[in-house]
């Protein structure tokens, strides 16, 4: 739990911190899908959305039907899709770190779905 709440709050910080990015259309695409990300695993986790001070989801449980995982695995392989189409060469050092990182979080996701 400790993982996933330092994962989702290091996530926020990249994305606020780097809002006013200059280097392009590729920074801009991969703070979205940090944004993204970041709202959707708040909407599938509204404990953590709760623990975190978000109480926007408090009137729902977490959906852990077998449907609604299948859901969450097929967006966290269009998140790595996603990755894999911004070419780092485009991004800031910072942003080029903050992708590997991101891939490695839905590489793990991944995994432990299987």
């Amino acid at each position: 739990m400790r993982l996933i709440v330092l994962s989702f709050s290091l996530l926020a910080a990249i994305a606020s911190a780097h809002g006013a990015s200059e280097s392009g259309a590729a920074e801009s695409v991969l703070h979205q899908l940090f944004e993204t990300e970041w709202e959707r695993g708040l909407r599938e986790d509204p404990l953590l959305a709760t623990y975190l001070g978000d109480r926007r989801y408090e009137d729902r449980w977490p959906d852990l039907a077998p449907a609604a995982l299948a859901r969450s695995h097929a967006a966290d392989r269009a998140v790595l899709e996603t990755l894999a189409a911004i070419p780092p060469d485009s991004l800031s050092e910072s942003d080029r770190l903050n992708q590997k990182l991101f891939r490695r979080l839905y590489q793990g996701k991944l995994e432990e779905y299987a």
